[in-house]
């Protein structure tokens, strides 16, 4: 509440302050303007063959009307007996379940109401003939989308927690909201972003990506960390971690209780990890060959030499899992023996399913995103980011339009979330190539089909022990996918199946006492068959991929007589980490140099 008017007219003298700032700044973007009529036309041909398949099918429409009919006079009949009888109410949906949703006949009834509709419609779209699966999938998806754009609890006069705070405060609620929304507009009119954390409460070095290690070593693509030992002895053999270039690599070094990388290093492994660089137009010539050779394959190398040894243990996450995927299939190929396992995290190598990502993904924008490319040299990391949070729009999108914008709330601090929007651009060739070879075509599932420097990788071949870990609600790399490629590959190899989603489900400590996973070492002839005869186990998966890690990590030695032959460049996490989407330019060029002994 405002308690005071001079607070009341200092912050309308803000926002209309800020309001000026932003539209002496704002300018006309035609190429932006084309592109959003572009997508817009896309998608309104897209509803023209919805309507087309309803007329060939009226039917359809016929009996979800009758069944839509039933159920809400079912609904009403069964919310007045609940309101008569006095019976408890509960609610599956997190959006309504609240007091003031439940408590109140009225908006517990619009909420239930907006549930059956959501749900008859989306059944009627689901099984309806559109002669594309492709054009099925988007018109599908956006029609969720727009279903949960119009959520009750997305509005002022339908929220009725917002209606009391708003009474309650006099609508310093609403104001609070809108000066949200303009410093969100301020940061890029262009391209807004909703916040989501309080990013002034993390500082990278400080109190995220925090674990005592080295930069030794640097290209153009990569810098190369090393973890300081936290224990008396360590395994002979190290890992390397591989993130996603997509992202900064500290999602698997966050805050000081929510750091992988921390847990393995008490666990006694030395550990290396990939700081991937956000590319500017100067690096626009990289393809995926550059990033396998001067990332994963460059860092074996150094690592061979700095532990001196002739194997090392491997982990890919996400993308970074494709990656080591198509590096060990290219090791096959040349006769190279340096990995002796690997470990793949929420990483596809089929990508035959790749869930609703497969919307924002067929030629024609995978042509618009190229001519966009052309004119850069890459893509800006936050058009990824805005695709990722829109396939999660209740959870990443409108609970935060709700709490930012209509309850006023300041952002929380969230480590999670805040490496969420810390984005990494992708350079223009190497992405191209990803986005046809993979989900366009799915070539690397083929064998031979993909070449480096005329050698043709075959994933099949690939017969290193391998740990796939998959979660269940990953809209990312769906599990069933991620599975299919855990088929492809021979050798001894084990699949987890983990709750939660693509990253709460991955980055789940011991201490958090959360979630837990389904574990099965057979291999079944489906994804589903697997899960019928696997077993639930509760907690963190963390352990039990730790003792099938050790067994792979030779004998233990004294970390005291470690004789390295590359020496600190800088101290962890390195400059690279530090490089944001809208400021790629590296200041001081000449101490970016690769050192070695």
């Amino acid at each position: 509440m405002l308690k005071t008017n001079t607070e009341l007219h200092d912050m309308i003298q803000s926002v209309a302050t800020k309001s000026l700032k932003i539209l002496l700044k704002t300018k006309a973007e035609p190429e932006k303007v084309t592109l959003f009529l572009k997508q817009f036309i896309d998608l309104s041909t897209d509803f023209q063959v919805m309507i087309l398949a309803l007329c060939k099918d009226p039917e359809k429409l016929w009996q979800m009307q009758l069944g839509y009919l039933q159920d809400t006079i079912g609904l009403l009949q069964s919310n007045m007996e609940q309101w008569l009888t006095g019976t408890p109410i509960h609610t599956s949906d997190k959006r309504f379940a609240n007091d003031a949703w439940i408590n109140n006949p009225f908006f517990h009834l619009l909420s239930q109401h907006y549930l059956l509709a959501s749900e008859h419609l989306n059944s009627l779209l689901a099984h309806l003939d559109y002669g594309d699966p492709h054009i099925a999938k988007r018109i599908q998806f956006f029609t969720r989308q727009y279903l949960e754009a119009l959520s009750p609890d997305n509005f002022l006069h339908t929220n009725p927690q917002i209606i009391a705070e708003t009474l309650q405060s006099h609508g310093a609620n609403l104001l609070r909201g809108l000066n949200n929304l303009l410093t969100d507009l301020e940061a890029g009119a262009a391209h807004i972003l909703i916040k989501m954390t309080d990013n002034e409460a993390f500082h990278i070095g400080e109190n995220i990506a925090i674990t005592k290690g080295q930069v030794i070593f640097r290209n153009e693509l990569m810098e190369l960390i090393e973890y300081k030992a936290q224990t008396k002895t360590v395994y002979t053999v190290p890992l390397l971690i591989i993130p996603a270039w997509i992202n900064k690599y500290y999602i698997l070094d966050l805050s000081q209780n929510n750091s992988l990388v921390k847990w393995l290093v008490q666990q006694g492994f030395r550990v290396f990890i990939i700081s991937w660089v956000n590319p500017d137009a100067r690096l626009a010539h990289k393809s995926i060959y550059d990033y396998l050779k001067e990332g994963p394959d460059k860092a074996l190398q150094i690592i061979q030499k700095q532990c001196n040894t002739k194997h090392i243990n491997t982990l890919g996450f996400c993308i970074g899992g494709t990656l080591l995927a198509m590096l060990l299939a290219y090791h096959k190929a040349c006769n190279k023996n340096i990995i002796c396992s690997a470990t793949f995290l929420a990483a596809m190598i089929d990508f035959s399913d790749v869930g609703d990502m497969a919307v924002f993904i067929n030629e024609q924008q995978v042509t618009q995103l190229e001519k966009e490319m052309d004119k850069k040299g890459f893509l800006d990391g936050r058009f990824m980011t805005s695709a990722f949070n829109a396939l999660r729009s209740t959870d990443l999108v409108w609970s935060f339009f709700i709490k930012h914008y209509l309850r006023g709330q300041a952002p929380v601090p969230f480590d999670i979330l805040y490496w969420n929007t810390d984005a990494t651009n992708m350079p223009q060739k190497m992405h191209s190539q990803y986005l046809r070879w993979m989900y366009l075509n799915n070539d690397l599932i083929k064998p031979n089909k993909i070449k480096f420097k005329h050698t043709p990788i075959d994933i099949s071949q690939i017969d290193v022990p391998s740990f796939f870990v998959a979660t269940k609600k990953d809209h990312i790399a769906p599990w069933h996918t991620v599975y299919l490629g855990y088929q492809a590959v021979n050798g001894d190899k084990t699949f987890l199946l983990g709750q939660s989603g693509h990253i709460a489900g991955i980055i789940n400590p011991p201490s958090n006492e959360k979630y837990g996973f389904n574990y099965n070492t057979n291999t079944a002839a489906t994804a589903d068959d697997w899960l019928n005869t696997a077993t639930f186990q509760t907690g963190s998966w963390w352990p039990t991929w730790s003792m099938w890690l050790k067994k792979r990590s030779g004998r233990r030695i004294k970390a005291l007589n470690l004789n390295p032959a590359y020496h600190s460049i800088m101290d962890a996490p390195g400059s690279y980490v530090l490089m944001k989407c809208d400021n790629v330019e590296i200041k001081d060029r000449t101490t970016r140099i690769p050192y070695e002994k």
